[in-house]
């Protein structure tokens, strides 16, 4: 429909991950979650709405490398629906980009879905992490190369003092490895909280494991 970003029939298309998935890490269940041992301690409950294909791969692409920051409300309006399951929280806090990355790309999509998911909840966006290195792309990185190529490039910014014991709300667009939020949490834990979570628009799937899930909860 013309002055809307998905049509109804599209997004019935994928299924949202609401069934069949684990409660602590959001993948579909197996006799061995891989996803939750991929999930550092640090974060205790992690939730992604869809699975990282079809329209949704389109939308985080175009959101991210096409300039379409206006996509950012409708973006972070799918992803309501899943953050009750999280709990409640005292801030938000969106994986920063580099300096230098941000420069290029003239806006931070995470922030975005933050600001967006922080107006729906009335709760406050805190940038409390900076990225310290420009890190190379993590596409075509192995879960090892990706580890190494994190260490060390967040920290927390001096700008900002959590309170401790807080209840925190970390945001990005799509969650592969979980390498980068891993990174972002185990900083965060410097502050105190009580509780750190995670949500991300898209979950990205070994092709077994998302065709497995979407025959049986696909329908």
């Amino acid at each position: 429909m013309r002055g809307t970003w998905l049509c109804d029939t599209c997004e019935r298309s994928i299924p949202r991950l609401e069934t069949g998935i684990c409660f602590r890490c959001g993948a579909p269940l197996q006799s061995v979650c891989r996803s939750c041992a991929q999930l550092d301690r640090a974060i205790q409950q992690a939730r992604s709405a869809f699975p990282y294909v079809g329209w949704v791969s389109t939308a985080v692409r175009s959101f991210k490398y096409a300039d379409e920051r206006s996509r950012a409300a409708h973006l972070a309006e799918l992803m309501f629906p899943m953050l009750e399951i999280l709990g409640t929280f005292d801030a938000i806090v969106p994986v920063p980009l580099h300096v230098d990355k941000l420069r290029r790309r003239g806006y931070n999509q995470a922030l975005l879905l933050a600001t967006a998911i922080g107006v729906h909840l009335n709760v406050p966006v805190q940038p409390m992490l900076m990225r310290t290195r420009d890190t190379v792309s993590q596409v075509t990185l192995s879960r090892e190369e990706r580890l190494a190529n994190l260490t060390g490039a967040f920290s927390l910014d001096p700008n900002w003092a959590p309170t401790p014991g807080s209840h925190l709300l970390l945001v990005d667009d799509v969650r592969t490895t979980s390498s980068t939020l891993n990174a972002c949490a185990n900083e965060l834990v410097r502050t105190g909280p009580r509780h750190i979570a995670v949500a991300t628009l898209a979950l990205d799937l070994a092709p077994r494991e998302l065709g497995a899930w979407l025959e049986e909860y696909g329908s």
